[in-house]
Formats: C-alpha cells, structure tokens, sequence
C-alpha cells in the first residue's frame, strides 16, 4: 500500500514527503487568551531585558563593620593588656615600698643612731660629723647630717629622728632634703618645736611613711 504524501504521523514530528519520512514541525496554536489559573503574558515572570548584567552584590557596609570589629578587638586588647602591665608595675612598686618599711631605718623598724657617728638606711649612706644642739629658743636642732645617695635612682628623704627614753618619745623632729641625684651628697634639714630632753637615752631615724 502507497503512503498517501504529505501524511503525518500520529506524534506530529514525522511528515512523509513521497519518498521518506522528515522531520515535522506542528503549527503553532493561535493565542486563544488567558484561561482561569494561568499568567498572562508578561505578568507573573518578569522578562530579563537584553544585555542585562547581573550586578554583584555590594559587601562595603560588610566590610567597614569587619574593619571596625577588627579595630575595636585590637584597641581593646591592647588596653587590656596596658591595664595588666601597669597593675604588674603597681604590685612591683608595693612590694618594694612593703620590703623598705621592714629594713633598718624603715617606717616600721626605727634604727638607732649616735651623733657624729655614721649610719645607713637602704642606701642612703649618712655621712659622720653630725651634731645635736640647741638653739636660742632651746629647741633641739640637727647639724651637719647629710647623706650620700646610693640607692640606684634620684631620691630625696622624708624622716623622723626621735628622742626617747625607755622607750617613750620625748621630743621629734621632721627631716626632709632636696631630691638627690645617685651618688650625690646633700644636706638634710631637719626642724621641730620640741626642746632638747636632758635625759634621753636613744636617738632613731625612720622614714615618715
């Protein structure tokens, strides 16, 4: 039996030209307009333009607040450890201040001394040829003291020298003195309201505080 030409095949795809079965493309259907549930035309997804580039978004706010946090982390670190290294010096300067006051000559241990005799206290080394006298209006008055600093760093004296007998303080005087350079001698002032006691038995110098 001859195949009619022009004969489609029941998919569609297939057309017999006379000869041999070729590729066949069915006619487009004419737009018959929307039907109930479905978009129409150029609603509901938009259209890309021609040429259209997609833009890459845009991280320099995401960025700045990295760089900011980065800053804030370094900042903060730092002054945390500006804190605990000034807090180390303090704690270091405590101990010393804590150690000095126990030494011979400290706020906490009065060291005895004898005039014109010479005498130390933790590097400040007290030259000899120092006096007690009176003055006119019969105070007690220190003459010639004067030290020698070798205590490692510039430092000036603030310190008490006591008179006592048997223990209990009959007259005191404050002595302090310019700030002394290390290895310097300078001389120390020592003044007060107390008269000379007549029966003292011991003279101490201690620091102040």
């Amino acid at each position: 039996m001859e195949t009619p030409r022009d004969m489609i095949s029941e998919d569609g795809h297939w057309r017999w030209d006379g000869r041999a079965w070729v590729p066949h493309t069915p006619p487009q259907q004419p737009y018959a307009g929307p039907g109930y549930g479905q978009p129409v035309y150029g609603q509901g997804y938009p259209q890309t333009p021609y040429g259209y580039v997609p833009q890459k978004p845009n991280h320099t706010v995401r960025n700045v607040l990295l760089v900011l946090a980065g800053v804030f982390i370094l900042f903060f670190g730092g002054c945390v450890a500006l804190v605990g290294l000034a807090a180390n010096e303090v704690d270091n300067a405590i101990e010393d201040i804590q150690a000095n006051d126990t030494m011979p000559g400290g706020a906490d241990n009065p060291l005895e001394i004898r005039p014109g005799q010479a005498f130390s206290v933790y590097g400040f080394d007290y030259q000899p040829g120092w006096s007690v006298s009176v003055d006119q209006f019969g105070d007690v008055v220190i003459e010639d003291l004067k030290f020698e600093n070798n205590r490692g760093e510039p430092d000036s004296l603030l310190a008490d020298i006591r008179f006592l007998r048997n223990d209990e303080v009959l007259a005191s005087l404050s002595c302090s003195s310019d700030q002394a350079s290390i290895g310097q001698t300078v001389p120390v002032d020592c003044s007060g309201i107390d008269t000379v006691p007549a029966d003292y038995d011991t003279i101490t110098i201690q620091d102040a505080f």
